[in-house]
């Protein structure tokens, strides 16, 4: 369900893009994990994001970034603040494409 969701809301290619859907689903997802999973709110930030909500997207990153270092997980911390300045910068977050390999998420 996240994995949809953060397609549908980090897309490059507009026309696939969805934020409402994609706000939809991970938050359903966040929900469903009982609140202990950061990559949902990561979604969720990228949704809003998506959506034009730049100010929620940071809180909302911001709440993922301080889950992630709560349940001890270093690296996810360092990936998800990469998120950060495009939100502050007023822009979406596109992941880098990739050119050999499966898509996987850290």
């Amino acid at each position: 369900m996240n994995d949809l969701a953060w397609l549908l809301t980090t897309a490059a290619d507009a026309k696939v893009r969805d934020a409402k859907e994609g706000a939809e689903l991970a938050a359903a997802a966040y929900t469903f994990s009982r609140g202990r999973e950061p990559l949902y709110l990561d979604t969720q930030a990228a949704a809003l994001a998506a959506a034009g909500q730049f100010e929620q997207a940071l809180a909302k990153q911001r709440e993922a970034i301080a889950v992630a270092s709560t349940i001890g997980q270093p690296k996810l911390v360092a990936e998800l603040e990469k998120r950060i300045k495009p939100y502050s910068e007023g822009r979406i977050y596109v992941p880098p494409a990739r050119t050999t390999g499966p898509a996987t998420r850290p």
